[in-house]
């Protein structure tokens, strides 16, 4: 569900989960760092483990997809203002 949340406010996210298994409980790890267009950037496996990448966060202010869609030009302030 991430991914699309990504993809629709066009922002980069940071999801983590833990692992391992504590007072009974399975965790299943997976945590994901995924970009503004929703592609996996890394994705952690199911046991401990730290991911760091470099990211191009000017790449988040673009709220253009192409000449149809525009994230803050298609906006209806005219319905919340």
């Amino acid at each position: 569900m991430m991914r699309a949340r990504s993809i629709e406010n066009g922002v980069f996210s940071i999801t983590v989960n833990r692992s391992g298994q504590e007072r009974g409980q399975q965790f299943n790890g997976g945590s994901e760092i995924i970009n503004n267009r929703g592609q996996i950037l890394v994705k952690a496996s199911q046991s401990e483990a730290i991911r760091i990448i470099d990211v191009d966060i000017k790449k988040s202010r673009n709220k253009k997809w192409n000449r149809y869609n525009d994230l803050f030009k298609d906006r209806r302030t005219d319905l919340y203002s």
